[in-house]
């Protein structure tokens, strides 16, 4: 099994924990709509993740869905095609508060990026089974300053334990 294998299976397993299963579902408080939406939609999970800074993490986890409703789709190949400046067009008619135009090049640049490509590779049939688990590690456990290395599920296969 490779070392990307075993993170992928690490975090499978970690996802049918209780920590992980008794965790609210909600990303975005009681909007029921959103949060079905970014539990169903994997890129909308990506981009979640991404604009998650210094904003407040419930605006942060709403921009993809009005990506989505201004767009009509969330399509990763189609968006990994469009310019930034066209996502920040729909930032500028959709979002209170003003967004940072780099938000919008994240956006173009997370549909070009491996990772997504990387879980379709390691699971599939369902590549979003990565998501909450990975959402509670980065959220609980994975910090840049004085991560918690050794109570996270991934202590034995990560690359940065400290």
């Amino acid at each position: 099994m490779t070392s990307k294998q075993q993170i992928a299976q690490k975090i499978i397993d970690f996802g049918k924990t209780k920590e992980v299963l008794d965790t609210e579902n909600g990303f975005v408080g009681q909007n029921k709509d959103i949060n079905r939406f970014l539990r169903n939609t994997p890129f909308a999970y990506i981009l979640g993740v991404l604009y998650d800074q210094q904003i407040k993490a419930e605006t942060a986890w709403s921009i993809p869905y009005y990506i989505y409703q201004e767009l009509g789709h969330l399509d990763v190949e189609k968006i990994a095609k469009m310019q930034s400046s066209e996502i920040l067009e729909i930032f500028n008619r959709t979002a209170k508060p003003r967004y940072p135009p780099k938000m919008a090049e994240w956006t173009v640049n997370a549909a070009k990026e491996e990772a997504i490509f990387s879980a379709r590779q390691l699971n599939p049939d369902y590549p979003g089974i990565f998501d909450k688990p990975c959402w509670i590690i980065g959220r609980g456990y994975c910090f840049e300053q004085n991560p918690n290395c050794n109570a996270c599920p991934l202590i034995k296969v990560c690359k940065y334990n400290k």
